[in-house]
């Protein structure tokens, strides 16, 4: 299992890339992809807080 938010941003470039090959086609679309993104990386930033205060023994 990975550390902090690896796993989230991973996905959260993997959507922001889809967003950008569909943009001109489909921007609708392309924003949705956009906003899971951000989604992922506010969750990744979550995840990163959870892991150091896991490593500090706070949690």
């Amino acid at each position: 299992m990975e550390e902090g938010g690896d796993q989230e941003r991973d996905l959260a470039a993997n959507y922001r890339g889809l967003a950008e090959l569909i943009r001109f086609d489909y921007p609708y679309v392309a924003s949705l992809l956009d906003r899971i993104a951000e989604s992922y990386d506010h969750d990744a930033e979550q995840m990163d807080s959870r892991g150091s205060a896991v490593k500090r023994g706070i949690i």
